[in-house]
């Protein structure tokens, strides 16, 4: 057998792998009839205490926030002005001695 005269497109037939749908004559949307139980009714909301907050805390949170924000601005400063632990730019990494 040959190829030289092989055409699969030659004898094209319709055919069809899947079945098709049965119809019943309702060619209509599927619709779901409503339930007749209700659901039932979510547990009543209580507040833990977590969700209790004054502006007493908001406060105090705030004041905490505002020393750390402090705090850290000093040692950043000084790390800033400290004479010692100056990294010196050195990339790429290139040896001291190098003539470039």
């Amino acid at each position: 057998a040959s190829l030289d005269n092989y055409d699969p497109f030659g004898k094209q037939q319709p055919t069809t792998t899947a079945a098709a749908p049965a119809t019943d004559g309702n060619s209509g949307p599927a619709v779901m009839s409503p339930t007749q139980e209700s659901a039932p009714a979510p547990p009543p909301y209580t507040q833990a205490p977590q969700q209790t907050a004054t502006t007493a805390d908001f406060q105090r949170r705030q004041e905490e926030l505002e020393r750390k924000a402090a705090e850290l601005a000093r040692r950043e400063e000084e790390l800033k002005n400290s004479p010692y632990n100056t990294r010196v730019n050195n990339w790429p990494p290139v040896p001291s001695f190098c003539p470039f």
